[in-house]
């Protein structure tokens, strides 16, 4: 048995290929794309060159029963022959007929729908190894359908698995259709397993320990966990089915929601020594790449385990399902679906961290779905707010194996009798407690611009010091209370503001939540300048870097368009990215290669542009903040230390990196002219990149 170290897979479903020259099926405008849209793919693999490529099925769209159909699998044959490694193929409905149910419009699986896949393809179920790991592709049309071939494959895979036992490899498992959307007892419906052959599976999943399975067949992200196995459901590279649209609580994107190109994409699954890890691709519907796109992965992206030290405020329903209408493919049921993309923003940012009120653990389904996600490394910090009760620290209590840490929120008046009962929860409960505060009308008549407001806030401001001082040398509170929760106000330049938190900690040897506000207008307009944002979400995850003795928390995550101070956030209603998300995103990919910072700290630099130092045992980083477009960069600095010569541009919107144009340098005085001119942040570099 080969040694594993750790290999990269690219898996992508439900291509849905069509025959060049037929345009009887084009319903949308955005069909006449689709092998465009494929072609793109592919290059975009063969630059991610992984170890092999996997197909989850309905590799065209024509089905086995149309005239088009061998003459589609031709051309996806010849298209796919341009991956440059291996590509593993499963069979999809459209490409060896549909699951037997009453319900069905077009042909169940047979024998007969089998043939042209045997043919091109080759046998519709089969395993084989990888290193130290078992790959098994499963054949879901034909379950529960009691033809011969059904009888055949669960014969195999039974005797498969049992042998493979011996060998102590490791159990992935690929099929079309998935297990369940919702829950392992939902009702049969168009997009699961029926229950008999469900239960099967389940029963093996559990016997033979297997690691994770992976479906396609719904266009849509999902993310299960069955006991101790990982069931991932990818969304399409051509189009979204336009009924989960029924999801947002906005109008559907173009074509009905069937061409929403910001959930088109495909995995890179990145398998090594301790456990898998999921990368979300989005691909946008691109036939090309354009220069001043983002880009789709990073393969320093793709090889990076580790998480930022940001975490988001879930302030919008995150756990539960709804009913999708009972209507087109699935014309007599109402289907329980959850909103998964909100999941697919956090894994594709590497956030971890999670804030969540109290109320999240009474329901039983949200606490389920807590349990799933702390399997897949995240953290979860409830708080709660007045003087725990006793059925609020019974509640922590039970589930404080779920949690990272318990935030309790008072006001001035409540805190030593609040501290006195963390006191003794913390006796019986190893768990980390912080401690905020609520503003009240009295607190912020200090503030200088004071305003009534009836909306409530709380964390500690600068000029509640001396009381936090006061708690962590009252009766040793500093070993009751592992840290407090710290406001930072809505500003656009949120640096000194958290630069003063931490010292502050440091100084008194303790931990912080720093709870970061999104910029608001007025109760009654709303705030959406993305730029401002992003500029704000930059400098402060910067200003954090590599630090272990505090936590950011960014408010709002998702877009808040209604009610109170509406705002913007990271991704819109449609969990869909925004430029802050883009910033995000291509910042914490580029953060770990800097290494752990020995410094952030502001540099002057000219007009309309904020720069920050970022210095590290290797090298010299400057964050670049633009107020306007601009190309030309001027800091006012000593340039010794700077191989400005070599010195490379990172955009953090497009996650691409140019060498810049020129360079000019003075005693006190560096010169940058960049690649074009942008008002996007992004990263001076220079030395070479890591």
């Amino acid at each position: 048995m080969s040694e594993l170290t750790h290999f990269n897979i690219a898996i992508f479903s439900d291509t849905h290929i069509r025959h060049e020259k037929d345009k009887s099926d084009h319903c949308y405008p955005s069909d006449q794309y689709a092998n465009r849209k494929i072609r793109f793919i592919i290059r975009q693999i063969n630059k991610l060159a992984p170890d092999l490529v996997i197909h989850l099925g309905d590799i065209q769209h024509p089905i086995p029963a149309l005239p088009a159909h061998e003459a589609t699998v031709k051309t996806a044959q010849t298209l796919f022959q341009q991956l440059t490694c291996k590509m593993v193929v499963v069979p999809g409905n459209h490409d060896v007929g549909d699951k037997p149910h009453a319900f069905a419009a077009s042909p169940i699986v047979s024998r007969q729908t089998h043939m042209i896949f045997n043919k091109y393809w080759g046998p519709s179920f089969y395993a084989f190894d990888y290193c130290d790991c078992h790959f098994i592709v499963v054949n879901s049309s034909i379950l529960n359908s009691g033809l011969a071939l059904e009888r055949k494959q669960q014969s195999w895979l039974e005797r498969d698995l049992e042998d493979n036992q011996k060998t102590r490899k490791r159990v992935f498992l690929f099929m079309h259709y998935p297990l369940y959307l919702d829950h392992p007892t939902e009702d049969e419906h168009y997009d699961n397993i029926g229950k008999q052959a469900r239960m099967w599976l389940f029963s093996l999943l559990g016997h033979y320990n297997i690691e994770a399975v992976f479906s396609g067949h719904v266009h849509n992200f999902f993310y299960n966990r069955y006991k101790k196995t990982d069931l991932y459901v990818l969304p399409s590279v051509t189009f979204v089915r336009p009924e989960f649209s029924e999801l947002f609580s906005v109008e559907p994107a173009d074509e009905y929601g069937r061409n929403d190109v910001n959930k088109l994409g495909f995995f890179g699954l990145r398998i090594h020594p301790d456990g898998h890890r999921i990368y979300p691709i989005r691909t946008y519907g691109r036939t090309t790449d354009k220069k001043n796109s983002p880009v789709l992965f990073s393969a320093k992206g793709l090889s990076r385990d580790r998480f930022t030290s940001m975490g988001v405020s879930l302030r919008h329903s995150w756990a539960k399902s709804m009913d999708m209408p009972f209507d087109s493919l699935d014309e007599f049921a109402r289907k329980p679906v959850r909103n998964d993309y909100l999941l697919q923003a956090l894994w594709e940012l590497r956030i971890q961290k999670l804030r969540i009120p109290i109320g999240d653990l009474k329901d039983k389904t949200v606490k389920q779905r807590i349990k799933v996600l702390k399997n897949r490394d995240h953290e979860f910090t409830v708080f709660s707010v007045g003087v725990p009760d006793s059925d609020a620290q019974k509640l922590i209590a039970a589930n404080k194996k779920l949690l990272n840490s318990w935030e309790v929120i008072l006001p001035r008046r409540d805190m030593t009798k609040g501290i006195a009962l963390m006191r003794a929860f913390k006796q019986k409960n190893r768990l980390k407690l912080f401690l905020s505060k609520i503003n009240t009308i009295d607190d912020l008549r200090e503030e200088k611009d004071f305003q009534f407001s009836h909306f409530a806030t709380h964390g500690f401001r600068p000029q509640d010091r001396q009381l936090v001082k006061k708690l962590i040398r009252k009766d040793k509170t500093g070993k009751v209370l592992d840290g407090f929760v710290f406001l930072v106000p809505c500003k656009d330049k949120p640096f000194s503001d958290i630069h003063s938190v931490l010292k502050f900690i440091t100084d008194e040897q303790t931990n912080a939540l720093i709870h970061l506000k999104m910029p608001r207008q007025t109760e009654g307009t709303a705030f959406e300048d993305d730029q401002t944002i992003a500029n704000m979400v930059a400098e402060s995850i910067v200003s954090v870097h590599g630090l272990s003795n505090v936590s950011l928390f960014l408010d709002t995550f998702v877009h808040h368009d209604r009610g109170y101070y509406p705002r913007n956030g990271l991704i819109d209603r449609r969990y869909n990215p925004q430029l802050p998300y883009y910033i995000t995103r291509h910042l914490n990919w580029a953060l770990p290669e800097i290494q752990e910072a020995i410094e952030v700290k502001p540099i002057k630099a000219n007009r309309n542009v904020r720069a920050f130092l970022i210095q590290s045992f290797r090298s010299y980083t400057v964050l670049v903040l633009f107020k306007n477009k601009a190309q030309r960069v001027e800091l006012m600095t000593a340039s010794d230390g700077f191989k400005i010569e070599k010195s490379n541009w990172f955009s953090l919107y497009t996650g691409r990196s140019e060498k810049v144009l020129q360079t000019r340098a003075t005693k006190n005085r560096a010169v940058f002219t960049l690649p074009s001119k942008t008002n996007h942040p992004g990263l001076l570099i220079f030395d070479e990149w890591p």
